[in-house]
């Protein structure tokens, strides 16, 4: 059995370290071992590159009793007792040489088999024997036979353990045989090898028995319960048992799974995805929401809000009017501009996007389009039969005038034609664009007078319509569309013959306007501008038409004129002063008001009521308010003879669009006056008059 002290390891291929192991009861020989031992005369050191022991012989002593002495590696020869050295020569008398004799010329021992001679150089050698050679200066040395035997005495005879030294004194070397040691392993594993040559040994293991229930442990309904000590082995194994379905329930039925046989699938349904990894992850993640399919939305925080999961729309202001999602709005109020299809409607205008587009007015059936007795205004000239005709083109006609397009301005003065009419230049309050017509009649040469094309920059040019002499004769009419002075005018060109365009004066006069204008008595007319003329003196003659009418002035009483004082108003005196017979205005007229709440949407109240035939007639001013908007509108009613109701709803202003209707209905008699809101919770007022 090794014995081995805690500072010393045996590692993988043998490497041995420390300074004291035996095997089998004897000591393994390591570096330390020789290094640190006792040597006598020499010096042994181990080489860990090499791995190998040098060894160094100290200086030799030698014994000089008697006539030798030895002295820093010189040995000297004592004269006298049959010595004597002459000439560097050791000369020796026989009969004084004892233990030395001489024969045949050699000096020799009588104790052993050595030779001590002197050779040619007079010098004392060692032939054999002993191995000592005298060399100059009279040096002693050693040869390696003889050094080597020392070492091998060294180390051969010191005490080995565990390994054995033998020298060959043939070959001069040193064998160490190691004892082949056993090694044993101990403690929870067993096991032992023997190491031959320190060579590599394979040691068999054989773990010691700490648990003695050996056998398959675990099923399908019960798992292993493993006991592991501290140092990692196992020392108890059982059994606990497990169940084997599971319950699975959810926001509607359950049902149980077997743990060892079902499969647990997770489904998703519209909108939901569901992904199983191999990680043994369920991920159920939301799709995310289309027009045809269900999943997780955002909301847009201008238009929505969401609070506890509840989604709330906002309002929507269009123009002036807000809107709210399943309310509902009849009327729309503050749109500037509407664009439906090829339809624009802005301001006042309705006019067609699309290129060359037509606005076409369609009534229903027999429907007419009817105007209000309002105009239809710049009319191009007509060239179908069934194109609507301008009142200039049918007075042209009827006074045999040749009508021309309208122009988009005329000229009130003499202009630069060559510079003044260019884009974006101003004319009489019109500011002109590339394409625009524009008359020209003012210019101090009228052969420049015509019908003129504006162009993007530089010089305009003459209309296609009336640049050519057989274009231009007299009776050309044409119609002027704009300008502060010159809109909405007629005007005929009179020269009877141009035969050369640009040499022939041209002249226009105007021929219509807006409509027909005559100044009156005290009155001035500038083209379509009247003034007053201030230097007029009115003489009672001058009144008598008119203090003979009924005009009267705002007030609770209606004055007339009921004569004029002939002798009271003489020519010239402004301070006489007419009588005039009052009226009382109760005996025409009643002013009334009332106010009602119109609690319900859409159910008529009635906001006022009077006796007919006791009046035949009223005007009202209605507001109905709701919420923070308000609406006023002007009302008008008319009864004939037999109580039948004409009423007309002629002015009407809010805030946010509609707010109610205003009907009449004579009920036996009585006359009353319904709005109808179109919001809860409103309140009307009303404010009229009523005439006899």
């Amino acid at each position: 059995m090794a014995t081995v002290t805690k500072d010393f390891r045996i590692k993988s291929g043998l490497v041995v370290e420390g300074t004291n192991a035996t095997v089998n009861g004897s000591d393994i020989l390591t570096e330390d071992s020789i290094a640190n031992g006792v040597q006598n005369n020499i010096t042994v050191t181990y080489n860990a590159n090499s791995k190998t022991l040098d060894f160094s012989v100290d200086s030799l002593a030698i014994d000089t009793t008697g006539p030798l002495t030895y002295a820093n590696n010189v040995l000297d020869v004592v004269t006298g007792d049959g010595l004597t050295v002459t000439d560097n020569a050791l000369v020796v008398s026989l009969a004084q040489g004892s233990g030395l004799e001489f024969l045949q010329g050699t000096l020799s021992t009588n104790t052993d088999n050595s030779t001590i001679a002197i050779n040619n150089s007079n010098e004392l050698a060692v032939q054999y024997g002993t191995g000592l050679t005298v060399e100059s200066p009279f040096g002693l040395v050693l040869d390696n036979e003889h050094v080597t035997d020392l070492i091998a005495n060294v180390v051969t005879g010191g005490t080995q353990n565990g390994i054995s030294v033998t020298y060959d004194d043939n070959t001069n070397t040193l064998s160490f045989d190691v004892n082949d040691p056993t090694i044993t392993i101990s403690g929870d594993v067993d096991g032992s090898a023997t190491m031959t040559n320190l060579g590599n040994t394979t040691i068999s293991v054989t773990l010691d028995t700490v648990n003695a229930n050996v056998g398959t442990y675990g099923s399908s309904t019960a798992i292993p319960v493993v006991t592991v000590n501290a140092k990692g082995l196992v020392t108890a194994v059982g059994e606990a048992s497990i169940s084997t379905t599971l319950n699975v329930a959810g926001d509607s039925g359950n049902t149980s799974v077997s743990l060892g046989t079902d499969t647990l699938t997770f489904s998703g349904g519209e909108g939901i995805d569901v992904t199983v990894a191999n990680n043994d992850t369920v991920t159920i993640a939301a799709e995310d929401a289309t027009t045809s399919n269900k999943g997780v939305a955002s909301f847009n925080t201008n238009n929505f809000t969401v609070t506890d999961g509840a989604v709330s729309s906002k309002s929507i202001t269009l123009g002036s009017s807000t809107l709210e999602l399943g309310g509902n709005t009849s009327s729309l109020a503050g749109l500037t501009q509407l664009t439906v299809d090829n339809l624009e409607i802005n301001g006042n205008e309705i006019s067609s996007t699309d290129t060359n587009g037509n606005i076409s007015l369609n009534p229903n059936g027999n429907g007419v389009v009817d105007v209000n007795s309002s105009r239809i205004t710049n009319l191009a000239a007509p060239d179908q039969s069934t194109d609507a005709a301008t009142k200039a083109y049918v007075d042209g006609v009827a006074e045999g005038l040749h009508i021309h397009a309208s122009a988009k301005a005329a000229t009130v003065a003499n202009i630069n034609i060559a510079t003044d009419l260019e884009a974006g230049d101003v004319l009489d309050n019109v500011t002109l664009v590339a394409g625009d017509r524009v008359l020209v009649k003012n210019q101090n040469t009228a052969s420049e007078n015509g019908i003129y094309v504006v162009q993007a920059s530089g010089a305009a040019t003459r209309a296609l319509d009336f640049d050519a002499p057989t274009e231009v004769d007299g009776g050309d009419f044409i119609f002027v569309t704009g300008g502060a002075i010159n809109g909405d005018t007629g005007w005929v060109q009179t020269s009877d013959t141009v035969a050369t365009i640009g040499v022939d004066p041209i002249y226009f006069t105007q021929f219509s306007g807006a409509g027909t204008y005559t100044a009156g008595y005290g009155l001035n007319l500038d083209g379509t501008e009247f003034e007053i003329d201030d230097n007029v003196v009115v003489t009672h003659t001058d009144l008598d038409g008119f203090l003979n009418s009924t005009e009267g002035e705002e007030g609770t009483t209606i004055l007339y004129v009921q004569d004029y004082v002939s002798n009271a108003i003489a020519i010239g005196d402004a301070t006489a002063t007419p009588t005039y017979l009052a009226l009382d205005v109760n005996s025409v007229a009643k002013q009334v008001a009332a106010e009602v709440s119109a609690s319900t949407a859409n159910v008529a109240v009635t906001a006022y009521s009077f006796d007919w035939p006791t009046y035949t007639s009223a005007k009202f001013l209605v507001k109905v308010s709701s919420g923070s908007h308000s609406e006023v509108s002007e009302v008008l009613l008319a009864l004939d003879s037999s109580g039948n109701i004409a009423i007309t709803e002629y002015a009407v202003v809010g805030t946010n669009g509609s707010l109610s209707t205003v009907t009449a209905e004579n009920s036996a008699g009585v006359i009353l006056l319904r709005v109808t809101p179109n919001y809860a919770s409103s309140e009307v007022k009303v404010f009229g008059t009523l005439l006899v």
